[in-house]
C-alpha cells in the first residue's frame, strides 16, 4: 500500500513539474540606450548625413536609427540649398550647457556630468500647416508595451526658458496601436518658473500596448525652441 502511495505521489509531483514547464515565460525587458549609434565628427547624427538629391534638394525622410523593434524617424531638407531644416529625431552625444541657439541644437542640458552618454534629440517642428506631420515618432515592428524612459531639456530650450522665465513647456507622449490612440502622458519640463535641469524618469504604463509613439511639444510661446531629449527607453514585447 505504501509503495502504491509513493508511486502516486511521484506521479503527481512529475505532473506538477510538467505543468510548471508549460508556464509562459515572463516578458523580457528591453532598453534602448543608443550606445550602438554611430555619430559624426560633430558628435551627432541627423538627417542631413543620410540625405540624397531629390529634384535639386538634399532630402531625407525615414528611419535615422533602429534598435530592437524600434525605429526612430527623422526628416531633413535643404530646400534647394536655401536653408537646412530638420525635425523628428537626431542622435547625439553633445553636452554643451552654455551655448545658445541653433549651433547647439543637439545638446542635452543636465546638471549631472553625463560624459559621452548618447541619447536622442527630438525636434517637434510646428507651424507647417494642415497636412504636414513633423512630430517626433517611434514606430515598432511588433506590438510592444512601453515601460519607461528618461526625458530632459535640450540646452537651447533650457537657456531660452530660463532667460524668458516662461513657466509652461511640456511634452505629450501619445501611444497608438495601429490607428487607435491608446493613451497620453503629459510631461512638464518647465512650470511655475522652474525649468527641469536633469534627466527625468517617466513611467509609460498608461500607454498600454502600442505600435507607435508620437511626441508633441506644448507651449504657448511660439518663439520657444521646441526641442527635448530622451534616453533609456524601456519596453516589453
Amino acid at each position: 500500500m505504501k509503495k502504491l502511495l509513493l508511486l502516486a505521489f511521484a506521479a503527481s509531483a512529475l505532473a506538477a513539474c510538467s505543468d510548471d514547464d508549460k508556464m509562459p515565460t515572463p516578458p523580457q525587458l528591453e532598453t534602448i540606450s543608443f550606445s550602438e549609434v554611430e555619430l559624426g565628427a560633430g558628435g551627432y547624427l541627423w538627417g542631413k548625413t543620410l540625405a540624397t538629391d531629390v529634384d535639386g534638394s538634399l532630402e531625407f525622410e525615414g528611419v535615422i536609427y533602429k534598435e530592437g523593434t524600434a525605429s526612430f524617424l527623422s526628416y531633413f531638407s535643404d530646400f534647394g540649398g536655401v536653408w537646412d531644416t530638420w525635425c523628428k529625431f537626431a542622435m547625439s552625444a553633445c553636452h554643451d550647457k552654455t551655448t545658445f541657439g541653433t549651433d547647439n541644437q543637439f545638446s542635452v542640458y543636465t546638471t549631472a556630468d553625463d560624459g559621452l552618454n548618447k541619447f536622442a534629440v527630438a525636434y517637434d517642428m510646428k507651424g507647417m500647416g494642415p497636412g504636414y506631420s513633423f512630430s517626433p515618432a517611434i514606430e515598432f515592428s511588433t506590438v510592444i508595451t512601453p515601460v519607461s524612459l528618461r526625458i530632459a531639456n535640450n540646452t537651447w530650450t533650457y537657456l531660452y526658458l530660463t532667460d524668458t522665465k516662461y513657466s509652461d513647456f511640456s511634452v505629450a507622449i501619445i501611444g497608438f496601436n495601429g490607428e487607435t490612440e491608446t493613451g497620453t502622458i503629459e510631461v512638464p519640463l518647465a512650470s511655475d518658473n522652474k525649468v527641469v535641469a536633469d534627466w527625468k524618469n517617466v513611467g509609460l504604463d498608461k500607454l498600454g500596448a502600442v505600435t507607435k509613439i508620437v511626441f508633441s511639444v506644448e507651449c504657448d510661446d511660439v518663439m520657444a525652441p521646441t526641442y527635448f531629449c530622451i534616453d533609456d527607453f524601456a519596453y516589453t514585447e
